[in-house]
């Protein structure tokens, strides 16, 4: 008797353990907590996830992509590239390895991404030299279903309007670009018309295309009209 009474209580001792953690695992991490954390962040940790896949946005001095769109100067961009990376690099030494593993740096844009856990998010998120934290979600299933292109991206509501697109910058997830090409810039990368990416299958920082696709579809967007 006991015997089994204590090893029911050692039992009841074990669920109560197991308890107390799944409560703190389940803790909201406030704003207050975390301050540069965006809040689709925050509401994942709020769901109980313990490692996220986060963008960290670094504080490194250099321009924005918009401020050399509107003043574009690729003769200072390999000085630019080598001062995002140092920073890129301090930033993943300061912080324990078992907070936040990186998963890509990028030369061409002043971030880096990786997974953190719930005490790096907040680790991260109270750095001076981390401009903010987003959720991660790149690698989210997309639409694949039958859909007119135009009706998905309201482009007849665009074209009523008036939008033209012009001085704005795009973003195009597709097979790379050939930068190469002179409606595109012509030469090296980064040029005037493409001036940042990299390569997510490759996991390096040249955009170069590996199919055409996304060539194509840039040179629909920044080519001459």
């Amino acid at each position: 008797m006991l015997h089994h009474r204590l090893f029911r209580l050692a039992i009841a001792a074990a669920l109560t353990l197991a308890t107390a953690s799944a409560a703190r695992a389940l803790r909201p991490v406030s704003a207050e907590e975390a301050p540069r954390a965006d809040a689709k962040l925050l509401r994942a940790l709020a769901q109980g996830a313990e490692e996220v896949r986060v963008i960290v946005g670094v504080s490194d001095g250099t321009p924005s992509a918009r401020a050399l769109l509107e003043r574009p100067d690729p003769a200072g961009e390999p000085a630019r590239r080598v001062r995002r990376l140092d920073a890129q690099r301090r930033l993943a030494r300061a912080i324990p390895q078992n907070e936040f593993r990186v998963r890509h740096y990028s030369e061409s844009f002043s971030l880096l991404s990786g997974r953190a856990t719930r005490d790096g998010v907040v680790r991260l998120a109270n750095r001076s030299d981390v401009a903010w934290v987003t959720l991660d979600e790149t690698r989210r299933r997309l639409q694949t279903s039958p859909q007119a292109s135009q009706t998905l991206i309201r482009s007849d509501a665009a074209n009523a309007a008036g939008v033209t697109g012009a001085g704005q910058t795009v973003a195009v997830i597709d097979t790379g670009v050939d930068y190469s090409i002179s409606a595109l810039g012509g030469g090296g990368f980064p040029n005037a018309k493409v001036i940042g990416g990299m390569d997510t299958a490759d996991e390096d920082n040249d955009p170069m295309d590996c199919d055409g696709h996304g060539t194509s579809v840039s040179g629909i967007i920044a080519g001459p009209n």
